[in-house]
């Protein structure tokens, strides 16, 4: 897939947009492990950064961003339709949405990764730490990456 067809986009909480994202992080993240949403758990959501991938209408993937401290910011429920996996979407997902964190000040992402998608981030150049917990019934490990950790020299 050429990933010059995708589009960035953030998406307003509790809309329409809001709720097919939801829909693919079920069906990607939650179904296939037998667990559901709670509207309780979605309620929580409302004072994060919701953004999505469109390839034309489709959303395609979708992450939350949900700032820590003002220079922390956490990479959640990253999700990409599973007939869009392995083509870079997510590689673009991530990318657009590391450019907004720093765009917005932010110098580190952390984020909660499920064992079997490590090399994912490993290859964005997200780095483990820490011992391996359970999380929603699976293993994960906690990654961080600093993104606005170097100041650009000023040209002369």
């Amino acid at each position: 897939m050429q990933t010059d067809a995708l589009e960035f986009q953030e998406i307003v909480f509790g809309t329409e947009d809001y709720q097919k994202a939801v829909s693919v992080r079920d069906s990607v993240l939650r179904k296939p492990i037998g667990l559901q949403y709670t509207a309780e758990q979605l309620q929580t959501e409302g004072d994060s950064r919701h953004l999505v991938c469109r390839l034309g209408s489709e959303i395609v993937g979708t992450v939350i961003l949900k700032p820590e401290s003002p220079k922390v910011v956490r990479m959640r429920q990253f999700a990409v339709k599973e007939e869009h996996q392995r083509k870079g979407v997510g590689r673009f997902l991530a990318i657009k949405s590391e450019d907004l964190a720093k765009q917005e000040g932010f110098e580190e992402i952390l984020l909660h990764a499920r064992e079997s998608v490590l090399p994912f981030y490993e290859k964005l150049g997200y780095q483990a730490e820490g011992e391996r917990f359970t999380e929603v019934t699976l293993p994960h490990i906690k990654m961080r990456k600093k993104i606005n950790c170097c100041s650009h020299p000023t040209p002369a």
